[in-house]
């Protein structure tokens, strides 16, 4: 049994249409493979965004963190709501 083992870095799902350019080559290639593993990094910048709300949590600048976590938070509900249909189900 051959695995293919892919793996997208932050660019490749860093917006909508990366990201659903992305599943349509798993899509494609899971009909070719026996077995398929996916690994999938962080949207491109998240990374970087984590780190630093962890540092200014950490410096206490609480008015810095807030505001990191309310743009990450945005940023992934804009991309759920760019990829879902409003009737799929989200949870």
């Amino acid at each position: 049994m051959t695995t293919l083992v892919m793996k997208f870095g932050g660019t490749s799902v860093g917006s909508p249409e990366a990201f659903t350019q992305a599943a349509d080559i798993v899509l494609e290639q899971a009909q070719k493979w026996d077995r398929l593993a996916v690994v999938v990094s962080a949207m491109s910048g998240v990374t970087d965004a984590l780190i630093e709300g962890a540092r200014t949590a950490a410096s206490g600048d609480d008015q810095t963190y807030h505001a990191i976590v309310t743009e990450l938070r945005a940023r992934h509900y804009r991309a759920v709501d760019a990829l879902l249909e409003p009737d799929d189900e989200r949870t």
